[in-house]
């Protein structure tokens, strides 16, 4: 159940991340933000969707482990 938990919270922090950077990409267009912050949100966006990715195969074999 730790591994689901750590899955959903890590791909909803995949989604803000992505969230955070449309808006970010509309400060950039208005002036009111750095590209570096977008690079910045755009690196930790990939490393949760990574984290998510594992969390999610531990998954999976812990549900093929279940089922032996």
């Amino acid at each position: 159940m730790g591994a689901l938990a750590l899955f959903v919270l890590f791909a909803g922090l995949t989604i803000l991340c992505q969230l955070r950077c449309g808006m970010l990409g509309g400060k950039i267009e208005r002036g009111e933000a750095s590209p570096e912050e977008l690079d910045r949100m755009r690196a930790q966006a990939k490393w949760f969707a990574a984290a998510a990715a594992v969390s999610l195969a531990v998954c999976i074999a812990i549900g093929a482990a279940a089922l032996r």
